[in-house]
């Protein structure tokens, strides 16, 4: 029974019922379907983890809905009641609907500590709060918003779906939860599953982080402004030197033909509810086009070697040129009216070398030396990369030749992004041990969450 019904049964006056219309209004739950005693152990054998995937020993536990709430076309919360588990950050939390459509609802989201109460995950943007970074206490109870973490959509037929998206149905709905690293143990007492209508998102509350360019940097037309993607956002508005383009669907915004010199931008989020505050500004140049010029042809000159003896070296730099360099020496014919040198085109031919050296060439790096910068899916505000030595992917690639095999010859798909370190594996290993590897194209989502 709601608690609008409740005040109505007590017979309390009209301004406790338009109270509870404006908080139902608000909440935009109309019912809920109760679980009784319908939880289980997380896992159900073992502590997690395990081969497999999705792994073994899932919490499945069914909630049957006989009616859907005069007006309710959506789903809008899911309730864990007294939810305990050691750690958080490991579970995934999967919604089955009764035409059998599978949503994620927390997918391995990060830094989560381990949970000790009662829980509702409700959609983005509607009066929730992310879930906290770990402090070594359980999550508090709460409302929280669903979180998809690393989970790619459409992975193992689990699809990244908003709440509000997910249509109300009758019939039998399936609760699932996957443990996916071993050590941790849990219990879920019961959940409840509510139905209403799609509520209006709350105006975005964070400013979008500018990617590019930016510090100035001196770039050439058309110049494409990139920036980072905020939750409840459906469209940005993006000023450039003072002028506002509304209504930019996406990260991006080409600026076709800016003129020479300073300019600036920035962006701020948009959606139904309202604007979000504005980034930093940030700025760029553009230089100046090279003045007209006429090329002049320095005729048959002498061809040479680079350097012109030996293999180079012998100087200190800055102060000592090495010897043996290659000099060619032309008479040019200045045009008329020209003042200065704008420009020097080089036509280079390279001569194949007579012989092949009888050794391998000689190694100028070592296992410290850097093998790649990676950003982290895990960053926030402006990108950090981390920088990977040599010695990390081999001793990496020696792991997976022990675990998998460092014989090659199949066919590999990769399906992870490239600012997540597993796509290393998918597509360095694998090339390097003879795979054939095919790239698996973005999955198209129907909205931007998924």
């Amino acid at each position: 029974m709601t608690s609008l019904s409740l005040h109505l049964r007590r017979g309390l006056g009209a301004l406790a019922v338009a109270a509870a219309l404006a908080a139902a209004a608000q909440a935009q739950t109309l019912g809920c379907t109760f679980g009784s005693g319908n939880g289980g152990v997380i896992p159900t054998s073992g502590t997690g983890g395990g081969a497999g995937a999705p792994p073994a020993f899932p919490m499945i536990s069914n909630l049957s809905v006989a009616s859907i709430p005069p007006g309710a076309t959506v789903v809008t919360e899911v309730k864990l009641n007294s939810l305990f588990h050691t750690f958080g950050a490991d579970l995934q939390w999967v919604l089955t609907d009764p035409a059998g459509n599978t949503h994620n609802l927390i997918g391995q989201a990060n830094e989560y500590c381990g949970y000790g109460g009662d829980y509702t995950i409700v959609d983005q943007c509607v009066g929730g709060v992310p879930f906290p970074a770990c402090n070594g206490a359980p999550v508090p109870s709460g409302t929280y918003e669903q979180d998809f973490g690393f989970h790619v959509s459409g992975t193992y037929g689990i699809d990244n779906t908003p709440l509000n998206s997910i249509p109300a149905q009758v019939g039998t709905w399936t609760l699932t939860c996957y443990d996916w690293f071993g050590g941790d143990v849990g219990t879920l007492a019961s959940w409840d599953l509510c139905f209403g209508t799609p509520p209006i998102p709350t105006a975005p509350t964070s400013a979008p982080t500018l990617v590019s360019p930016i510090g100035a940097t001196l770039v050439t037309a058309p110049v494409t402004l990139t920036w980072d993607t905020t939750n409840c956002t459906t469209t940005y508005d993006v000023q450039v030197d003072g002028v506002t383009t509304t209504g930019v669907v996406g990260t991006t915004l080409v600026v076709p033909a800016p003129a020479p010199g300073s300019h600036t931008w920035a962006v701020r989020s948009v959606n139904v509810s309202g604007v979000g505050p504005w980034s930093t500004t940030e700025s760029f140049g553009i230089p100046p086009p090279p003045p007209t010029s006429t090329c002049v042809s320095a005729g048959a000159v002498s061809l040479g070697a680079i350097p012109s003896s030996g293999t180079g070296g012998g100087g200190v730099f800055p102060a000592t040129f090495p010897p043996s360099p290659y000099v060619s020496t032309a008479n040019i014919t200045v045009p008329p009216g020209a003042t200065q040198i704008v420009k020097l085109e080089l036509d280079a031919r390279f001569a194949t070398l007579a012989s092949e050296p009888a050794h391998e060439p000689e190694r100028t790096n070592g296992a410290g030396d850097l093998a790649y910068v990676i950003y982290t899916s895990g960053s926030t505000g402006r990108p950090k990369g981390v920088m990977i030595e040599q010695r990390n992917v081999l001793n990496f690639f020696a792991g997976m030749d022990a675990r998998v095999g460092g014989e090659g010859g199949g066919v590999w798909l990769a399906v992870t992004s490239l600012s997540f370190d597993i796509s290393v594996l998918e597509l360095l290993w694998t090339l390097t041990r003879g795979f054939k590897v095919v790239v698996q194209p973005a999955p198209r989502a129907a909205n931007s969450a998924a």
